[in-house]
């Protein structure tokens, strides 16, 4: 393969502009993606060839974000460096779901599998072996199609991350993130919790300007049909519930 590395800005101010050059390239690349619809209408399809696309989309996303890491390791801007981790990090999450339905036979895959693996990968980028963190899943084993869980690796992927880079102290001895599922009648309840320092003091959701919690916020609420309520626990931490439809 050959690959053509493009010349970084030397500001700031213009990375804008040469993100956008990178999308522009990168949309060029033809991904098959089948949502569960798409699956039902080419039924007699064998199982070998759905899972060979969502092999071959692992794929394609982990180019993507192979690419990515190269320009940042190229890059001498701080904000570069870290616009393109985080980036990196939504890449990976995505290709994390077709890889775990690719060696399976049905197109499915279960909450806490996304959960674990995420937190196994977030872990091992943004923390020290030093740092101590544990990654705990409650509740229901539910198990949701792989279009919808894309969408659910992507929020789960900014939850912990927030967590993992804002919300614990460097002097604290015990940190936890918990998600708690659901499984009611018509919808899918998600309850996530950690025991950092929390939201700020009157934090307002629609006037933040991290991209991550905007991604959650979107994701809920246009992809998935459901709710989001942010909140800080008595006890500490903050706390998030998210509430899907099953259809």
């Amino acid at each position: 393969m050959k690959v053509l590395l493009m010349q970084q800005p030397k500001s700031f101010s213009n990375y804008p502009k040469w993100i956008e050059e990178i999308q522009e390239r990168f949309n060029r690349l033809e991904v098959m993606v089948f949502t569960s619809n798409d699956r039902a209408a080419h039924h007699s399809w064998p199982n070998s060839v759905i899972k060979e696309i969502h092999h071959r989309v692992k794929n394609n996303l982990q180019t993507v974000a192979g690419l990515l890491r190269m320009e940042a390791r190229r890059s001498d801007l701080p904000e570069v460096r870290k616009a393109l981790q985080e980036s990196i990090s939504r890449i990976e999450s995505m290709a994390l779901v077709h890889d775990i339905v690719s060696h399976y036979d049905e197109d499915y895959i279960s909450i806490r599998s996304i959960f674990d693996e995420l937190g196994r990968l977030l872990r091992s980028s943004l923390m020290n072996q030093q740092e101590k963190v544990e990654l705990l899943y409650q509740g229901d084993e539910e198990v949701i199609s792989s279009h919808k869980a894309g969408y659910v690796s992507l929020i789960i992927n900014e939850l912990i991350t927030n967590s993992l880079e804002h919300g614990f102290t460097e002097d604290q001895e015990e940190a936890l993130i918990s998600l708690t599922v659901e499984d009611r009648p018509d919808q899918i309840f998600l309850d996530y919790r950690d025991t950092g320092r929390g939201f700020p003091q009157n934090f307002d959701l629609g006037k933040s300007k991290r991209l991550g919690l905007q991604i959650i916020s979107n994701l809920v609420t246009h992809e998935l049909k459901g709710t989001l309520d942010l909140s800080n626990n008595p006890q500490g931490g903050v706390r998030i519930q998210i509430t899907m439809s099953k259809d």
